[in-house]
């Protein structure tokens, strides 16, 4: 069960690393006007057990939380020279068939969200694509 664990934490860690190295617009202009970068990254469900997820902050850094308890929220304000976010969740010792959903509220709109049901190995993840501002 700890080898699928690391396996979901690599695969999740790849994907941020991923979206991080792409390159990064030199400009530090604002989007259109009146656009929004309050965002705020949302877990809910009836998964228990070993919660964690990885997100980006105010200056597109990749940071992580765990041992979370759903419902789960954070909300940042996104600098005008970060292009894009994501969030990445990963559930272990749950019990079978518990709901988890991710979510990526930009302005007060849900811009990207997914749901997944937990294995019989008592695990699940969610990897969303990445929201481009």
């Amino acid at each position: 069960m700890n080898s699928k664990l690391i396996l979901k934490s690599t695969l999740l860690l790849l994907s941020i690393v991923g979206l991080t190295a792409c390159p990064k617009s030199s400009s530090n202009a604002p989007g259109p006007s009146g656009s929004s970068r309050q965002v705020t990254y949302e877990l809910t469900g009836t998964a228990s057990g070993n919660i964690s997820a990885i997100y980006f902050g105010e200056s597109g850094a990749a940071l992580s939380e765990s041992a979370l308890v759903l419902p789960w929220s954070k909300s940042v304000t996104i600098n005008d020279n970060v292009p894009a976010i994501t969030l990445s969740t990963a559930v272990s010792n749950a019990s079978p068939n518990q709901t988890l959903t991710a979510k990526i509220i930009v302005g007060g709109v849900v811009k990207i969200q997914q749901s997944a049901t937990v294995g019989a190995d008592g695990s699940t993840s969610i990897a969303l694509p990445s929201y481009i501002f």
